[in-house]
């Protein structure tokens, strides 16, 4: 007699409770050579009704499999384990499908990832005691914090998650960007009964309620990137300040020196449970990393005088380091070409330049765009005066569409309006790729 006792067993190739019994049931028949005929006398069943059990997709009836087990003389408790366990699989509710548009992009950001012990650490910490609140992470642009939040949903796939991210805008006919699609996308995360297609008023009061409504289970909520918005300040309306029990949102956005993204969602620093700023990665991570990645990179990491110069050469620029440690793998780093330009990173940039052509479609971006490669840093004042078309009515929406490409610094001091702000690169090295594409006649 067969050991039934590995009714609950996980195996590999069996995706569900419902078909590890089936092929439970299936074996223990291919064992004692009975034929479904055979097996349908002995358990004084329908030849039909015998085959449905064995074969699926449905699940029998509770009845249907006492008698198969008892006519192939089968433990019957270990096999109701896990019929009950498939009756809870049945009545769960449909897996949300928008959200699937971000598997590759946390795909990306999670193969190597390194160095964020310390701010994970305190993002789970504050999910785990207090329960509920806000999360706010900002960095730099290239500083990692879409890759943080991707490897945390990625550790915790009960969290709901969307990543507004202007570069996965495509032909899909889902936009990340676009308010709608973000809370389609979490709406039907949040609730299994959501019906797409309602209308925007009904759908953002829709979101809002769902959030204010306490879950009856631990709920995170992480929305990466919501300077990337077309209207970021469209968000704050729909987001409570307080937040009830059981309910986390950790959001993320840009680091602007002098301001933040929370200015435009209408939040203060006492809204917040736990704010996070990512520094520049150390040299334990880059480490870390070339110890993680394949081929020639982990022989790389025990050599201390070259990681030294690698992480000096990157100055622990996350975006940096990326292109350094995939140089490295493929054994095209070297004491010789380590102060080079990375091999990916200048792809990297060409796709940048690329979306950098989408995004500018008026006249007055590319004249922004301009002038800022040539000055470096320009105050809006001083846009405006040099950029035709421009003024101090039109200036935030038009600065807006390219504004994930800018670094925006706010000015302490007697200087209002524009005069306050100044405006360069988010990166030093966009500005020197762009320039050098300048040079060339491309840009």
């Amino acid at each position: 007699m067969a050991d039934s006792n590995d009714a609950g067993r996980d195996r590999p190739d069996d995706r569900s409770a419902g078909d590890r019994l089936r092929r439970l049931l299936r074996n223990r028949r291919a064992e004692l050579r009975m034929t479904t005929i055979a097996l349908a006398r002995q358990a004084s069943l329908g030849r039909t009704t015998v085959s449905k059990a064995l074969n699926g997709p449905e699940l029998m009836s509770s009845e249907t499999l006492d008698a198969l087990a008892k006519a192939m003389r089968m433990t019957v408790e270990p096999l109701h384990e896990l019929y009950d366990r498939a009756e809870e699989e049945q009545s769960d509710p449909p897996r949300p499908q928008l959200r699937e548009f971000f598997d590759n992009l946390i795909g990306q950001h999670t193969h190597l990832f390194a160095g964020r012990q310390v701010e994970t650490a305190l993002i789970t910490a504050h999910i785990r005691d207090r329960g509920s609140g806000y999360v706010f992470v900002e960095a730099k642009s290239g500083f990692g914090k879409t890759s943080l939040l991707a490897d945390l949903v990625h550790r915790n796939p009960e969290f709901h998650y969307h990543f507004i991210s202007q570069a996965y805008r495509g032909g899909s006919g889902f936009d990340p960007t676009s308010l709608d699609h973000v809370l389609n996308c979490l709406c039907e995360q949040l609730d299994p009964a959501h019906v797409p297609g309602l209308d925007p008023t009904s759908l953002q009061q829709h979101f809002r309620g769902l959030l204010a409504r306490q879950p009856r289970k631990q709920t995170v909520v992480v929305l990466d990137a919501i300077d990337e918005l077309a209207k970021t300040s469209e968000l704050g309306p729909l987001l409570p300040h307080r937040l009830p029990p059981g309910m986390t949102v950790v959001l993320s956005a840009r680091w602007l020196d002098g301001r933040s993204y929370l200015d435009d969602i209408g939040f203060r620093a006492d809204h917040l449970g736990l704010r996070v700023s990512l520094p520049g990665l150390d040299l334990a991570a880059l480490v870390e990393l070339l110890g993680m990645a394949r081929g020639k990179a982990p022989a790389l990491a025990a050599d201390e005088d070259f990681v030294a110069e690698m992480y000096r050469v990157s100055a622990g620029d996350p975006f940096y380091i990326r292109f350094l440690v995939d140089d490295a793998a493929t054994g095209r780093l070297t004491r010789q070409t380590v102060m080079r330009m990375p091999t990916g990173l200048e792809g990297y940039l060409d796709q940048q330049l690329e979306q950098l052509y989408r995004s500018a479609h008026r006249a007055e971006h590319l004249r922004i765009l301009s002038y800022l490669l040539k000055a470096g840093t320009l105050s809006g004042s001083d846009l405006v005066r040099g950029v035709p078309g421009l003024a101090w009515y039109n200036f935030d929406p038009i600065i807006r569409e390219i504004h994930r490409f800018l670094l925006v610094q706010y000015l302490d001091g007697p200087l209002a309006g524009l005069n306050r702000r100044s405006y360069s690169f988010c990166h030093d090295r966009f500005r020197q790729y762009f320039l050098s594409r300048l040079q060339d006649g491309e840009a």
